[in-house]
Order: C-alpha cells, then structure tokens, then sequence
C-alpha cells in the first residue's frame, strides 16, 4: 500500500498546518483509490475551519464535517479517502508524526490518515524519505516536516503506509538549479517568473505526476521536462 501525494494536496496540507501553527489542524483528504490498485492517490486537502484546536488536540463538529463531505460528494468527482492533522511543536518539544491513542481509536476501518510533525527549525535539508521511505522529512521554509500515512485495515489493525510525494524532486530541482538559495523552496518573492513559463511548469509537473500514479516507463523522460523547464526559468 503506497500514499501518493499531488503537488496541489501537498502544498495545501503543509500551508494548512503551518498556518495553525502551534495548534494541531485538521481536516479532509480526497482523491482515488481506485487508479491503480494498491495506491491511494491524495488530489485535495480540506482544511475544517470551524474545528476545536488546542496545541495537543483537534475536535470535528459532526454536523459541520458532514457538511462538507455532503457537499464535496454533490460536487466531486473524487472520492472521501480520510483524513489529516498535525503535531506541533509546544513548550520547545517536538513530537513525532505517529498516531496517539485517540487517534488509532478515531481511525474508521479502510479510511487513511495523513499526519504532520512541524516544527521552527534553522536546520535546512532538503525534502526527501526517511524509514525506508514511509516518512517524508526535510526543510519547508522556515519549518521542519515529517509526515506520515496510516490506515486501518479491514482487521482493525493500524499499518503505517508509504508515502510519496512526485512534486519533492520539482521543489529540490528548483535548489539545484539555482532559482532558490534554502531548501524547501521553489520560487522566493523575488523570483520574476513569466506567466507564460508558470504554465508550462504546471503543465509538465502534472505530466510527471501522472506519470509516476501510472508507474509507466515514462516518468524520467516527463521529469527531464520538468527540470528543462527550470533551466529556462533561471535563464
């Protein structure tokens, strides 16, 4: 079982968490799980506003996530597939991305959840796997992430899954490239940028992407795309 992340659910998630930072958030996560069998494919995250946040809990109003999954299953062609929160740093400590006791007993059967350690660092690596790729950790901007992906299986049991992220070798290109100075970053505020290559990029990440969902052997030449494209950016 394997997690893949779009670069749009990716960039929202840890937008979302850095923005409730130091409380945990939470919210909904969205996509298929049908493409390929084995894989679940994460398109969007739904942040829950109206959510209880403490820096060591999240509590969902039933009525209002009920709200959202009756609007988003009215509207979406993509399935509910679970859902996501975070772990904060708080009092200088940090806690890893790993499920406590409320959460394996909130976690419905065949449902995943997404969780994200974050905290302040100074400490600049670059997006990539640690646990022999079932985690993501690495530098997001002023932050520190680990992210992991869990699920409870049709015995009740809770396994953690692998999880990848295609967009992680767009945003580490970026740095190698040179059109950032930190990891964890692909464009700065000062970064000029034509709308026109914009869309090129957009158009070869989500290429790539699909690329990867459908393990073709067309991923690498797709990515050789992405990476030209940034040459032209830095030109």
């Amino acid at each position: 079982m394997v997690v893949i992340l779009r670069a749009n659910a990716f960039v929202g998630l840890v937008a979302s968490i850095a923005e409730g930072f130091k409380n945990e958030v939470g919210g909904l996560v969205f996509g298929d799980h049908y493409v390929t069998p084995g894989k679940f494919v994460v398109d969007f995250v739904v942040p829950l506003q109206t959510a209880k946040r403490k820096p060591s809990e999240v509590h969902y109003h039933p009525k209002r996530t009920g709200r959202v999954r009756s609007v988003w299953d009215d509207l979406s062609p993509f399935w509910y597939l679970g859902s996501f929160h975070s772990h904060p740093e708080y009092g200088g400590r940090r806690y890893s991305p790993v499920p406590s006791e409320t959460d394996e007993n909130e976690m419905d059967l065949g449902e995943l959840e997404i969780i994200v350690s974050i905290w302040k660092s100074k400490r600049k690596e670059p997006l990539g796997y640690i646990r022999d790729g079932f985690r993501i950790s690495g530098a997001v901007g002023d932050y520190y992430i680990q992210m992991s992906s869990w699920y409870r299986t049709i015995k009740g049991e809770i396994s953690e899954m692998e999880v990848w992220c295609p967009y992680i070798e767009v945003i580490n290109e970026g740095y190698t490239q040179g059109i950032v100075s930190k990891w964890g970053r692909l464009f700065e505020q000062d970064t000029v940028v034509s709308e026109a290559k914009l869309r090129t990029l957009r158009r070869r990440i989500q290429k790539y992407e699909s690329e990867v969902i459908r393990n073709t052997d067309n991923y690498e030449s797709a990515f050789s795309e992405v990476r030209q494209t940034i040459r032209d950016i830095v030109k």
